[in-house]
């Protein structure tokens, strides 16, 4: 008998390709937007206000020294506390520097805007991918693309989606769709 013809997918082969189709605009259109709007502002805004760099070259006792890359967050209590005996105080003046003309930078090209639309088109992205992960695999084909999306590469197969609920479904598909394959343990929610 031909273990292809008792399987019997618990998916509407329709919902699946609705969900499919709402993946693949979600996708197209933030990557379309991300290569036409949003990277190029990014990078014109970088391009006029460059990050400085904060690579401190600490001197030691016998002569050499170390590299310390400092960490824009702790520049001011670097330099209240006298680290490196105020060798820091040029590097967080370069970073408050860098910090108005990126706030001015942003405004002349309406960062804001572009970055809001940017994660508006990121998170439908997301949303339909996690959708279609959660729908049940109408065939092996479909089930082999959440695998696909979900392996951890270099792990030697673990799944490792980002919530248990994707898990949960993929171990369902496996079972109803290779119902003599080996068990898999699903995890406990």
């Amino acid at each position: 008998m031909n273990m292809h013809s008792t399987i019997k997918p618990a998916a509407d082969r329709s919902a699946w390709d609705a969900a499919m189709a709402r993946y693949m605009a979600a996708q197209a259109a933030s990557d379309e937007y991300d290569e036409r709007v949003y990277r190029p502002v990014y990078d014109e805004i970088y391009r006029r206000a460059p990050r400085p760099d904060l690579t401190l070259k600490v001197p030691l006792a016998d002569g050499s020294t170390y590299t310390e890359q400092l960490i824009p967050a702790f520049l001011n209590s670097d330099c209240e506390r006298g680290r490196f005996g105020g060798a820091v105080v040029p590097f967080r003046d370069a970073w408050r520097a860098h910090e108005k003309t990126l706030a001015q930078v942003e405004q002349e090209l309406g960062f804001a805007a572009t970055a809001a639309r940017h994660e508006a088109l990121v998170e439908d992205f997301s949303d339909a991918h996690t959708s279609l992960l959660l729908i049940p695999a109408p065939d092996l084909a479909a089930l082999r693309w959440k695998l696909g999306e979900t392996i951890e590469p270099g792990t030697g197969g673990d799944i490792n989606p980002w919530c248990d609920e994707i898990r949960l479904a993929i171990v369902a598909d496996y079972e109803r769709l290779l119902p003599n394959a080996l068990p898999i343990e699903a995890p406990q929610i």
